[in-house]
């Protein structure tokens, strides 16, 4: 089954953070008063051997894997994630002096 966008607007957020220590990067899609986003897309990368990839929607972590030191994670959902209406919804990586955090999808 091909699930492709018919409406809405589409996003794409990318964040690469670089510091001395502790570097990780969030992606966000605002809140929106009576907006849902749909998540369809997330990659990421990061330096540390325990990164994990986290995709939460408000405080709800909808989903989670453990990336490691990877140079480019990817993962494209065959259905798409529903964040809650009104809520922000955030992907994080973490990692120690690098870390990529990308998401992609649509509100309606």
């Amino acid at each position: 089954m091909d699930i492709k966008q018919t409406s809405g607007s589409a996003f794409v957020v990318s964040l690469t953070s670089a510091a001395a220590t502790g570097a990780a990067a969030t992606a966000i899609i605002t809140a929106a008063s009576g907006i849902k986003h749909y998540i369809t897309d997330i990659s990421g990368g990061s330096d540390t051997s325990t990164a994990t990839l986290t995709v939460q929607t408000g405080s709800t972590v909808l989903w989670q894997i453990r990336i490691g030191n990877t140079a480019g994670f990817s993962h494209s959902f065959t259905q798409p994630f529903l964040g809650l209406v009104g809520t922000t919804v955030i992907v994080t990586v973490d990692g120690n002096t690098m870390a990529r955090a990308n998401i992609a999808g649509y509100s309606l």
